[in-house]
């Protein structure tokens, strides 16, 4: 019981330390963007309140939905005792800071481009605590970076979206669709995370989990705006002979 305490502790400091470091990261780049701290800032906490709320959300009511029923409802409220899914947090959080954004009349693409390398840097970050926390480990592995002789699939996670980092952060100096980008190659990189993952995902969707369903519809829908921008932006480019 110790044990699991400490871990569970050292779960939610790394998180805690990640969100100050992030919102810090926000701050500075506001101001070197010209770009208002204020409103940074205030999608920055939603991001991160409703982030918390949707992936919890979506563990109680999709992942493990037993865990709670009946008497059992009360551990619903006890999320130090772990429980979330990324996927319903990211979901819950762009609705949140959607609207807010729509709400103060700004450009829901400058902001979510502004966001986009830091989202790829806090998943890769991120990624570190499920690591910590000894959940989200892959199949048998017998590769020399096997940990406790299963695949470190959250390291993969954290390497892949700290190479898509490193690309937006590259590229953010030029007019791209960066959010777009980030959403194809994060879920790119979630598909294959996905094929070597092993731990409890909960219902599959059309035999695949929820993840990898969704991973697959995000990149769709990511790479088909892509595509559809670049050939709208040549076609408007193009003078007529």
């Amino acid at each position: 019981m110790i044990f699991q305490d400490l871990i569970s502790s050292s779960y939610f400091g790394f998180i805690a330390l990640l969100f100050c470091f992030l919102l810090f990261l926000v701050y500075r780049q506001s101001q070197k963007q010209n770009l208002s701290t204020e409103i940074a800032l205030d999608i920055s906490l939603i991001t991160m309140v409703f982030g918390l709320i949707g992936a919890r959300l979506f563990h109680i009511f999709w992942e493990s939905p037993e865990l709670y029923s009946g008497d059992q409802w009360p551990r619903a409220f006890q999320f130090w005792l772990g429980g979330f899914v990324y996927d319903g947090g990211a979901l819950c959080a762009f609705a949140a800071s959607f609207t807010f954004v729509r709400f103060k009349k700004q450009s829901v693409r400058v902001w979510s481009d502004f966001f986009a390398p830091l989202a790829a840097l806090g998943y890769s970050l991120g990624r570190i605590s499920c690591l910590i926390a000894g959940c989200c480990y892959g199949r048998t592995c017998s590769y020399p970076w096997a940990v406790s002789g299963l695949h470190p699939t959250q390291v993969y996670a954290s390497l892949w979206d700290f190479g898509i980092f490193l690309i937006l952060h590259k590229m953010k100096k030029s007019p791209h669709s960066l959010f777009l980008i980030w959403v194809a190659l994060h879920s790119l990189g979630r598909l294959i995370m996905e094929y070597y993952r092993a731990d409890f995902r909960g219902p599959e969707v059309f035999g695949l989990s929820v993840s990898s369903f969704l991973a697959i519809l995000f990149f769709s829908l990511s790479f088909s705006m892509l595509i559809f921008g670049f050939l709208r932006k040549n076609r408007v480019g193009t003078k007529p002979e």
